[in-house]
């Protein structure tokens, strides 16, 4: 976890900042680190999604795609 935080540290002004701001990733990202590990593979799964959609299209259709996606805090594509 030390390569989440030290960027943190780096770019914000004070260490308390830092910490805060690496609690609040921490919750956004806690599912990643459940002993299930839920989390990593629905990303996984969702990356190879992606993949597939990814060979199967055009390369300004793949960015639009991606864009969109980061325009609406897209988590998962849907499945068809």
């Amino acid at each position: 976890m030390s390569d989440l935080a030290s960027p943190l540290l780096v770019v914000m002004e004070s260490e308390v900042e830092a910490f805060w701001a690496f609690q609040a990733l921490m919750e956004t990202v806690e599912r990643n680190f459940h002993k299930d590990q839920l989390g990593m593979h629905v990303q996984l799964e969702s990356l190879n999604h992606m993949c597939r959609l990814w060979a199967s299209c055009s390369t300004w259709r793949v960015f639009f795609m991606l864009r969109a996606r980061r325009l609406c805090g897209w988590n998962t594509f849907a499945r068809p």
